[in-house]
C-alpha cells in the first residue's frame, strides 16, 4: 500500500477510505474498476450487482458473448475480474472510490435516465463522448467529471498499450485529463454530490465528511499516477518520457514539496530493493584483494542503476537520496579499503570507486571515498615503479588507466548512463596525465595522446564537443609554449627558458625553486657617455644568477631584441608561478619586504612627503594601483596619488612581479568577502 501524505490525518473510519483510495489508484485503476468489469451503473444496488455477476459467470461457463459494453474487459479474464469486482463492491469505502473514478449519470447521486450511459451500455463510446461534449459547461459537474475520467482513462490505456501513440498525442490526452480534473477539484457542488452519495450508502465505514477526505486526497492520488509513470520510464531508461511525467506532476501540485514527496513515495520500492541488496552484501569484509575487487564490482553493478534512478527522480540533495547514496558509497569504499590492496591488480579496484565518485556525494563522503581512491592509486603506481625504474609518474598513471581501470570500467554492467557520468572521473585522470607530461618532462606527444584518449570515453555529444574544444585549447597552449621558449647559445654556454624552468651553463633551475627575479634596463657607466644596459637575474636556494652586458647583452645592436625575447619567456613561464607562491605566502600571514616597502595581506605601506619629512601609510590592496613606467614599478594609492613608492625593476628583487602579486591578493580578498 502507498502511504498517504505525511501531513494527512484522519479518523479511523476516514483512514479506511484513505487506504482504499491509495490501494485502488494504480496504473491499472481503470482496467481494475469493478463497474467496468461488470458493465454496471455506479448506482446499481447490491442486489443488481450480484445478479449481474451471476449472469456474467453463467455466460462465461456457457461460452456466450457478454462483453458488449464500452470498455469491457477481454473475455478470458472476465470470470476472475467478475469475482474481484463483486468483492470490491461489497465494501463501501472501496465502492465509493470505484464510483468516483468511473462514469456517472448526470443526475448523480440520484438515478435518472441518461443518454450517454445508454450509449456506453451498447458499446458506443464515441456517441457517449459526443453527448458529453455537447453538454459541457462549468455548471454541469456530472459531464465535467465524466470527461475527466474519460481522458484520464484513455491516457493511462495508451501509456500501457503495446503500441503507444506518439508522445505529443499522449501529452494531449494527459493535458486534457488534468485540465478537467482541475475544473472539478475545487467545485463545491461536485463534492456535495459525493457527500450525498456517502449518506445514501449509509455505511459505518463511510462517516459524514468522507467526501472531504477524498477531496483532500485527490491531487495526491492523481500525482501518484504521474510519479509511478515517471518511475516506470526511468527504469526503462526513457529519460524524456520520465521527465514529461515529472513535469505533469508539477502541474498537479502547487507546492514543490508535494511533488517531491510523491516522487519519493513512488521510489520506495527502489529504495527497499537497494537496501536489500546492501544488506545481502554485508558480509565479512574481504581480506583477499581479488575477492574484494570482484565483490565491489558486484555491488556497483547491482546497486548503481538504482542509485541513479533515485537521483534522477528525486532531488540528489534530498534526505532519501543522500542516505541511500552515502550508504552505498561507504560500503564500496570499505570493501576495497579493508583488503589493503597493494598488488599489481590494485588499479582494477579504481573502476568501481570511479563510479562511486561520479555520484552527487556529500563533501564528507566524497572526501572519504577520494582518500581510498588516492591510496589505492598510489599503491598501484608504486607496484609499477620497481619494474619501470626511471619512468615518470604520469606514464605509470597512463599505464594503470589503459591496462587496468578502463578495461574494468567497461566490463562492469551498469548501463550507458552510468558510464557517461563516470567518464568524467576518468577524464580528470587523463587531464592530470597531460598536464604532468607537459610540466614535468615537456612531453608534448604524450600529453596530446592523453587528450586523444580522453575523447574516446563515453559521454553526451555536448560533453564530447567541450572535450574536443579543450583538446584544441591544449594544443594552442602547447603551440604558445613552443613560441615562448628560448634556447640560445653564447659560446659554449647554453641558455634555455621553458615550461619546467631555466637552464644556464648546464645547470637546471626548476620553476618552483626560483625565489625571486629582476629584469629590465639600467643606466651603466662607461668610458664614454652613459648608456643603457640590460639585466636578467634570478635567485634560487643555491644563489643568485645574473645575465648582463658582460655575459649575454654585449652586442649593443642585438641586445634589445635578445633581452625582449628572454624577458618575455621569463614573464610567461616563471613569473606567474612565482607571483602565485608569493601571494599565497602573504595571504598566510607572511610579510614581503620589497626593498623597504612592506606588503601584507592587509595592504601595502606607501610613502608621502619630502625627502626630510616622510611618512608611511598602509593602503588596502583594493585601493592600490600599480604600473611599470620607465623601468620602475610604481605602486600608488587610488585616493591619494602622492602616496606612492617606486622601485627599479632591474635593481629590486621581485619588483617586476608585484603587479601579479597584488592582483592575486585582491582577487583572493574579493572572493573571501
Amino acid at each position: 500500500m502507498v502511504e498517504p501524505p505525511h501531513d494527512f490525518s484522519a479518523t479511523a473510519p476516514a483512514s479506511v477510505l484513505q487506504d482504499a483510495a491509495w490501494n485502488q489508484t494504480t496504473l491499472t485503476m481503470y482496467r481494475d474498476n469493478p463497474f467496468r468489469a461488470l458493465g454496471a451503473s455506479v448506482l446499481s444496488h447490491n442486489r443488481e450487482v450480484m445478479k449481474r455477476g451471476d449472469e456474467l459467470r453463467l455466460a462465461v461457463r456457457l461460452g456466450l458473448p457478454t462483453a458488449n459494453w464500452a470498455f469491457a474487459p477481454s473475455v478470458p479474464a472476465l470470470g476472475e475480474t467478475t469475482r474481484t469486482a463483486l468483492q470490491i463492491l461489497q465494501e463501501a469505502p472501496r465502492r465509493l472510490v470505484a464510483e468516483f473514478f468511473w462514469f456517472w449519470p448526470e443526475s448523480y447521486p440520484n438515478a435518472a435516465p441518461d443518454v450517454a450511459l445508454d450509449h456506453l451500455a451498447r458499446g458506443d463510446s464515441a456517441a457517449a463522448i459526443a453527448e458529453w461534449a455537447s453538454k459541457k459547461s462549468a455548471d454541469n459537474v456530472g459531464v465535467l467529471h465524466n470527461l475527466a475520467v474519460y481522458h484520464h482513462l484513455m491516457a493511462l490505456e495508451q501509456e500501457q498499450a503495446d503500441t503507444q501513440l506518439p508522445r505529443e498525442d499522449l501529452s494531449a490526452w494527459w493535458g486534457a485529463a488534468l485540465r478537467y480534473w482541475a475544473l472539478i477539484a475545487d467545485n463545491d457542488e461536485l463534492w456535495q454530490r459525493v457527500e450525498a452519495r456517502v449518506a445514501a450508502l449509509d455505511d459505518a465505514q463511510l462517516p459524514p465528511g468522507s467526501a472531504a477526505v477524498l477531496r483532500k486526497l485527490l491531487p495526491h492520488l492523481l500525482g501518484s499516477i504521474q510519479a509511478r509513470l515517471a518511475l516506470k520510464y526511468a527504469e526503462a531508461r526513457k529519460a524524456l518520457s520520465a521527465a514529461e511525467h515529472v513535469a505533469l506532476l508539477g502541474q498537479i501540485h502547487d507546492q514543490p514539496a508535494d511533488a517531491r514527496r510523491a516522487l519519493e513515495q513512488a521510489v520506495r520500492p527502489v529504495l527497499q530493493r537497494l537496501n536489500a541488496r546492501l544488506e545481502q552484501a554485508w558480509k565479512p569484509l574481504k581480506s583477499d584483494a581479488l575477492e574484494a575487487i570482484k565483490h565491489a564490482g558486484e555491488l556497483v553493478e547491482n546497486c548503481l542503476p538504482d542509485i541513479h534512478l533515485l537521483n534522477t527522480l528525486c532531488e540528489a540533495e534530498s534526505e532519501l537520496c543522500v542516505e541511500a547514496t552515502t550508504r552505498f558509497a561507504n560500503r564500496v569504499a570499505e570493501e576495497l579499503h579493508a583488503s589493503r590492496l597493494n598488488s599489481s591488480h590494485a588499479g582494477e579496484a579504481l573502476a568501481p570507486l570511479a563510479y562511486v565518485l561520479s555520484l552527487p556525494l556529500s563533501r564528507e563522503t566524497h572526501a572519504r571515498v577520494q582518500r581510498v581512491f588516492d591510496e589505492i592509486l598510489e599503491n598501484s603506481l608504486n607496484s609499477l615503479s620497481s619494474g619501470k625504474e626511471g619512468e615518470p609518474t604520469y606514464a605509470r598513471l597512463f599505464h594503470v588507466l589503459s591496462e587496468q581501470i578502463v578495461p574494468r570500467f567497461f566490463s562492469l554492467n551498469v548501463g550507458a548512463v552510468s558510464q557517461r557520468e563516470c567518464g568524467e572521473v576518468l577524464a580528470n585522470l587523463l587531464r592530470r596525465v597531460a598536464r604532468d607530461a607537459l610540466n614535468e618532462r615537456d612531453d608534448v606527444e604524450f600529453a596530446l595522446h592523453a587528450y586523444k584518449s580522453l575523447l574516446l570515453l563515453p559521454c553526451e555529444q555536448s560533453v564530447w564537443s567541450k572535450r574536443e574544444a579543450e583538446k584544441e585549447a591544449f594544443q594552442r597552449t602547447v603551440d604558445l609554449r613552443r613560441q615562448k621558449e628560448v634556447r640560445l647559445h653564447f659560446g659554449e654556454d647554453e641558455l634555455r627558458v621553458f615550461g619546467r624552468g631555466i637552464v644556464w651553463k648546464g645547470k637546471f633551475f626548476a620553476v618552483e625553486d626560483i625565489l625571486a627575479v629582476r629584469l629590465g634596463r639600467r643606466a651603466a657607466a662607461s668610458s664614454g657617455p652613459a648608456r643603457e644596459s640590460y639585466v636578467v637575474a634570478w635567485r634560487s636556494p643555491e644563489g643568485e644568477y645574473v645575465l648582463d652586458q658582460a655575459q649575454v647583452f654585449a652586442d649593443e645592436v642585438k641586445a634589445p631584441e635578445l633581452y625582449a625575447k628572454i624577458a618575455d619567456a621569463l614573464m610567461f613561464f616563471v613569473v606567474p608561478q612565482l607571483a602565485s607562491r608569493l601571494a599565497a605566502a602573504i595571504q598566510s600571514g607572511e610579510a614581503l619586504d620589497l626593498n623597504g616597502t612592506g606588503v601584507t595581506r592587509e595592504g601595502v605601506w606607501l610613502e608621502t612627503g619630502t625627502r626630510l619629512f616622510k611618512r608611511e601609510e598602509r593602503v588596502p590592496l583594493q585601493k592600490v594601483t600599480h604600473r611599470v613606467e620607465e623601468g620602475f614599478m610604481i605602486m600608488a594609492s587610488v585616493e591619494n596619488p602622492k602616496l606612492q613608492t617606486r622601485h627599479a625593476v632591474a635593481e629590486t628583487w621581485n619588483a617586476v612581479v608585484m603587479g601579479d602579486v597584488i592582483e592575486a591578493l585582491t582577487k583572493q580578498a574579493s572572493a573571501g568577502s
